[in-house]
């Protein structure tokens, strides 16, 4: 599998589950890397890490959520 699918799939996967519990482990492991080498991969190519990642998209939906008017005890939970 070549790196850019492996990556779209990695993402495919954050964004299908962001409320859920992510782990690097399984993400890693779905993309078919150790944790080790996707790691540096995805660091490589997004320029953050990937735990980073899912918790900047996991701000950005609250975020959005909050806006349309959510009450914040609903978003947070």
């Amino acid at each position: 599998m070549h790196y850019d699918q492996a990556l779209r799939r990695s993402l495919d996967l954050i964004e299908a589950n962001l409320k859920e519990d992510l782990t690097a482990e399984r993400i890693a492991a779905h993309a078919g890397y150790s944790v080790y080498h996707f790691s540096r991969l995805f660091a490589a190519v997004t320029g953050v890490s990937v735990m980073d990642y899912v918790r900047l998209r996991r701000l950005t939906i609250a975020r959005t959520e909050l806006l349309c008017g959510h009450k914040i005890i609903d978003v947070a939970l």
